[in-house]
């Protein structure tokens, strides 16, 4: 008997009729009630309130996600943070959307984001990684710590993000608001650049991962360089496992990240009892599936259930196609000269044609399907069309008949097989 199921895709849902075995991982339940904004605001860790901190600031610098995160309902928090802010009476306002190397946000998009909270002098602007202030410091690992000069010479600044699975940061949120969000270019190159190593891609650069990822802790150590002397905050969503705001984190920028990371773990970590011989994952519809680029984070969410050849088909509209000029451009050159894509991403490092290169590699073992409207538009790793039978019929070939997980919000979260519990002697 076939059911039907509605998948997240582009703006709207995709119908899909199966009579497939579909294993449907789940959360563990969470006891905790969701939270508001200014609940978090009430509440903060390791930090005195906003507007105590925000009291006497002259100008304070706080910097937003852009529209390709629309998913942490970024007005909820802009508007919170505005009215403690207000209630501070601080001097200017500078709402800066942290793009790192993201397309530039049109005024649309600005508008819909910081909403009506900005007040008649407050400044809203898009960060320009090309025009950053280099403030002489660098870390360990050598990145130059070198960022918007608004957010450089504020009295007060404020972090504004989300929190979920990151498969090249472990977990997005608090220190990518600095790094990428808000840092020159050729700083967000080179730490990203750590997710290489002269044999290829680092195995510790993946969704979760936060000990031993030089990504994260390079990210970390070069947030602790700029905290240094200077008056920050926090105020980070966390999705729960269907991509929905559900709880807030705030306070110091470090103290309620990793508090918002093991929520995180709790809400957004999916189990299953079983490994699973296809995956079929949505990226959860847009503005996930906004481009390809943004769109195959939700590759790495299905990796950790799957036996080692097991098919994906990935579904994701694409609104605006592949993304990235350099994403295209590498993606196209990978599927044809995976060598020649691998070393002239060694000699001209950019992070979207690290993406497009990895991800030829990560699907090369295992058949893969896009179902996308976007046609030949777009350039992918396996069979890309519009009707799922053609896609299971793909991401399956050679696969015996078994288990097949569905993932209907594949970005924000991450599946993995249940250890069974060791029998005592």
């Amino acid at each position: 008997m076939k059911k039907t199921f509605e998948i997240p895709w582009g703006r709207s849902t995709l119908p899909w009729q199966t009579s497939l075995s579909l294993v449907h991982p789940s959360a563990d339940p969470d006891k905790s009630p969701a939270r508001s904004p200014s609940a978090a605001l009430d509440e903060p860790l390791g930090s005195p309130p906003l507007e105590e901190l925000a009291e006497g600031a002259r100008r304070v610098a706080v910097v937003l996600p852009d529209a390709t995160r629309a998913w942490q309902e970024i007005p909820l928090m802009v508007e919170a943070v505005a009215k403690r802010l207000r209630r501070a009476r601080c001097g200017k306002i500078e709402w800066i959307l942290g793009l790192g190397q993201h397309r530039p946000s049109t005024e649309e998009e600005m508008a819909h984001i910081v909403g009506p909270f900005a007040g008649p002098d407050d400044a809203v602007f898009c960060h320009d990684a090309s025009a950053t202030d280099d403030l002489g410091r660098r870390t360990s690992r050598g990145t130059v710590l070198s960022v918007q000069p608004e957010v450089a010479d504020a009295d007060l600044v404020v972090f504004v993000g989300g929190i979920c699975y990151h498969d090249l940061a472990g977990f997005s949120g608090g220190r990518k608001a600095l790094l990428p969000g808000v840092s020159a270019r050729t700083s967000i190159q080179a730490n990203h650049r750590l997710g290489m190593t002269d044999r290829g891609f680092n195995p510790c650069v993946a969704s979760g991962v936060l000990e031993g990822n030089p990504v994260h802790e390079d990210m970390a150590e070069y947030l602790d360089l700029f905290l240094q002397g200077r008056r920050a905050f926090l105020l980070n969503v966390v999705p729960d496992g269907k991509g929905r705001p559900y709880d807030y984190v705030a306070g110091d920028p470090v103290r309620a990240w990793r508090k918002g990371v093991e929520r995180a773990v709790e809400l957004q970590t999916l189990w299953t009892e079983r490994e699973c011989d296809a995956a079929v994952v949505s990226s959860g519809g847009y503005p996930y599936d906004i481009d390809l680029y943004q769109a195959t984070k939700a590759l790495a969410s299905v990796y950790g259930a799957l036996c080692p050849r097991g098919g994906i088909v990935l579904v994701a509209d694409l609104e605006e196609g592949m993304g990235t000029d350099v994403f295209d451009r590498t993606m196209r050159l990978a599927l044809v000269d995976f060598e020649g894509a691998m070393e002239a991403l060694r000699h001209d490092f950019t992070i979207p044609a690290y993406i497009a290169v990895k991800i030829a590699w990560e699907l090369s073992t295992r058949p893969a399907a896009l179902v996308t409207s976007a046609g030949d538009r777009v350039a992918f790793p396996g069979l890309v069309t519009d009707d799922m039978e053609a896609a299971l019929a793909h991401a399956t070939r050679g696969v015996a008949p078994g288990a097949t997980l569905f993932v209907p919000s594949g970005n924000t979260v991450l599946v993995r097989k249940r250890q069974a519990p060791q029998q005592s002697r």
